[in-house]
């Protein structure tokens, strides 16, 4: 069933990919525990009036902890299959808290 037996899901899978990516990013600025405004194009996040102590405990690996995304053949990602947010993509993922697009 997955994702499409869910009608009000967006089912784009560009958008989807954004939605990834953005969620990639909030999570790698939540678990800095620093007070954080994020505006993507998916989601918007007023951060910055949040005390501390709701934030997740900081992660032993840096600069979170490991994040999987698993891939469906024959579609590769932007990165050429690997993993988005590990060490061994070529591409960057550091998120830049309180950007515009």
């Amino acid at each position: 069933m997955g994702w499409q037996g869910f009608p009000d899901e967006v089912t784009d899978t560009r958008t989807r990919a954004q939605m990834l990516d953005e969620s990639i990013d909030i999570i790698t600025l939540l678990y800095q525990r620093r007070p954080f405004d994020f505006d993507g194009r998916q989601y918007h996040l007023r951060l910055t009036e949040v005390d501390e102590q709701y934030y997740p405990p900081k992660p032993v690996q840096q600069p979170r902890i490991p994040i999987w995304v698993p891939g469906i053949w024959p579609r590769r990602s932007r990165c050429g299959g690997c993993c988005a947010a590990t060490a061994s993509c070529r591409r960057s993922r550091t998120p830049r808290a309180g950007r515009g697009r």
